[in-house]
């Protein structure tokens, strides 16, 4: 985490860079429970939650952390990452998003919409290229059972 800190204020001159090092810091920190706060933290310092400060995935990500902090309720946060949908997001990083919008429609009491946006996510992903969302993306049909989360 530290050296994405050193990077992004090095690019200060360059803000599509810059989102992309803040957008790595909140995926990073999402996968690690110990730098997940911290992380979160220095995002939501200052101006880093405004809408150009990340990619929509890592603003997705920032609902979900608000609506696990109690700040939203899953059906608000839903409402959000609806919205969020609906904007361009970098095909590496879809996943990420689709797969935070399941998690927190599962939340919100919709099953169908979260196995629905994972199946989404999921149709994405190439069979040969592990992707990190792959894990978030399962979680929906596993819920419901219709899945092991292998990937045969």
């Amino acid at each position: 985490m530290s050296l994405l800190c050193e990077a992004e204020r090095e690019l200060t001159g360059h803000p599509v860079a810059a989102q992309s090092v803040r957008t790595a810091a909140i995926l990073l920190a999402d996968q690690d429970q110990n730098v997940r706060a911290a992380g979160y933290r220095r995002l939501l310092d200052g101006s880093a939650d405004a809408t150009g400060a990340v990619d929509v995935a890592g603003r997705a990500l920032l609902v979900r952390h608000a609506a696990m902090a109690g700040e939203l309720s899953a059906a608000g946060a839903t409402a959000r990452l609806r919205v969020m949908l609906n904007e361009p997001a970098d095909e590496l990083l879809e996943p990420f998003l689709l797969g935070t919008a399941a998690t927190v429609t599962l939340w919100a009491d919709g099953p169908r919409e979260a196995e629905s946006l994972a199946e989404r996510g999921l149709r994405q992903l190439s069979p040969t290229l592990l992707h990190p969302a792959a894990q978030s993306l399962w979680e929906p049909a596993r819920r419901r059972g219709r899945c092991d989360g292998s990937l045969t």
